[in-house]
């Protein structure tokens, strides 16, 4: 999350599907955390028809207390825009190991996820 300079990387992308999971396991607990977000009508539904999914890990405060504490810390400390304002960077960085190495094909990458293929 904030990683490619976007707060959720489905706005980076673009999506427009009608539900979008998410499930981190956080290297500062033990716990694993999830979220699942959707459009406004489908979320309505299930105000009025509960859905009984068993994630073992929601809602559970050790998870829910430390990514709350997270999230505040990037917003603080400006994490996702600065993630956007390295792209060039790593670009650039990435750019150059594809001149070095003929095995590299293609880079590509947001913010601070980068990639290159084979």
């Amino acid at each position: 999350m904030g990683q490619d300079g976007q707060v959720v990387l489905r706005r980076s992308l673009g999506c427009k599907a009608g539900y979008s999971g998410y499930c981190q396991g956080h290297h500062f607990c033990l716990r694993s955390a999830g979220l699942c977000a959707t459009t406004k009508v489908i979320a309505d539904y299930f105000e009025e028809n509960y859905f009984a999914h068993g994630h073992t890990y929601e809602a559970h405060p050790m998870t829910l207390g430390p990514a709350v504490a997270t999230i505040e810390e990037m917003e603080r400390l400006n994490l996702v825009e600065r993630a956007a304002s390295l792209e060039p960077y790593v670009r650039t960085k990435l750019e150059a190991l594809k001149a070095k190495h003929p095995s590299i094909g293609d880079v590509r990458g947001m913010g601070l996820s980068g990639l290159w293929s084979l």
